[in-house]
């Protein structure tokens, strides 16, 4: 069946690596996209509540890529690029604006993804680097982190205005923001201890976090759908701390820390996983939330350190799959090669096992494929055909 896609932004090319969640197959066309790959290290990463598109921010110009997922393609930003530097981005809860927070003045940017105009922010832009951005789960409220002496900006969204924080500022640059599933809070991460600040939107005072700090400056941040859990992705060891939030006690992770900093973690809609993207080998851990054991990617780790990672809403895994049979009709090993049919580039060579193979996508690009005849026995030719990637059955 198909399956969530995960998305992991990273260090080094390609600088986005994507796989399927149920399995953790990774998908084998990210480098390979109709659109073209982006050009540098990808700091942030979001999908559309349809999961129809893709968003990446990432350090050279344009700053920001949006991949249609469906083929691969890349849309037009017909009001331009973001200034600088796309360090987070969101799409609001209805998949009517995406925002951007960016290095440069304004250091926010709000696109309405019907025409891909730049929306006008009456209160104005961020006093620093834009690092993280959240809609509220209404979309009447976009919360950004930054740099400068505030920390944090929340926007109302009917006008754009900016909330007066009733409960104080974050203590230091703030990273990561995510609110909870019903909006009644906001978490902020952030430099200066706490490293973790909780807000009730209500009335913007801070929640006591009973359970203890983080050790060190959070980065990222994220609430389990149903709410009951929150994750903040840290600096220094264990690298990753989760809180029951109905009493804000730590939650014992029994499969063990991640290998280094934490940048960004998500949780996929059922809440069965999370996902943390870091820095040191494997660069992205998942763990099953029902028991915190770590469940391996297949394919390959991302290439250097992950910085941000986004679970797709709805189920979009492609596959191209199959069984090679031989002259008797029973199930036999072959030699599988997929091909992308827009560039030649090899995507996958692989052999059937059991008669039997499989290769994940996160687009439906043309693919060209080749089924091997053996080298002994009768003389056959090698099967040649062209796909393009189906949802999983």
């Amino acid at each position: 069946m198909a399956e969530n896609l995960l998305a992991v932004v990273h260090l080094n090319a390609p600088y986005l690596s994507v796989y399927e969640a149920g399995g953790r197959n990774r998908c084998i066309d990210t480098s390979y996209l109709p659109g073209g790959t982006i050009n540098s290290t990808a700091k942030g990463c979001s999908l559309s509540p349809d999961s129809s598109l893709l968003a990446i921010g990432y350090a050279n110009s344009p700053y920001l890529t949006v991949y249609n997922t469906a083929d691969g393609s890349k849309v037009a930003l017909a009001g331009g690029n973001p200034a600088s530097s796309g360090n987070g981005c969101a799409f609001s809860p209805s998949g009517g604006l995406l925002a951007v927070a960016h290095a440069t003045s304004p250091c926010i940017t709000i696109y309405n993804t019907a025409d891909w105009s730049k929306v006008t922010v009456a209160g104005g832009g961020l006093e620093g680097t834009g690092n993280g951005c959240a809609f509220s789960p209404n979309g009447s409220l976009l919360a950004v982190a930054h740099g400068g002496s505030v920390f944090l900006t929340v926007y109302n969204t009917a006008d754009w205005s900016k909330i007066t924080i009733a409960g104080g500022t974050p203590s230091g640059t703030s990273y990561g923001v995510a609110f909870s599933p019903d909006g009644s809070l906001l978490a902020v991460a952030h430099s200066g201890s706490p490293y973790i600040t909780v807000y009730n939107t209500a009335d913007w005072s801070k929640v006591t976090v009973t359970g203890g700090n983080p050790p060190s400056t959070g980065n990222g941040c994220a609430f389990s759908p149903n709410g009951s859990l929150l994750a903040v992705a840290h600096s220094s060891s264990p690298y990753l701390t989760i809180y029951n939030t109905s009493d804000w006690s730590k939650v014992a992770i029994a499969g063990g820390n991640p290998a280094g900093a934490g940048y960004g973690c998500a949780f996929p809609p059922d809440g069965s996983l999370l996902a943390v993207a870091h820095a040191n080998s494997p660069y992205i851990t998942i763990y099953n939330t029902a028991d915190w054991s770590k469940a391996a990617v297949t394919g390959g780790n991302p290439a250097g350190t992950g910085y941000g990672c986004a679970f797709s809403p709805t189920a979009i895994s492609r596959i191209v799959t199959g069984t090679v049979y031989d002259d008797a009709a029973a199930p036999e090993a072959r030699t599988v090669r997929l091909y992308d049919r827009a560039s030649g580039a090899l995507l996958l060579d692989t052999t059937s096992t059991g008669g039997t193979y499989a290769a994940h996508f996160m687009s439906g690009i043309e693919v060209q494929r080749i089924v091997c005849d053996d080298a002994s026995g009768t003389l056959h030719n090698d099967i040649i055909d062209r796909v393009i990637p189906g949802l999983a059955p």
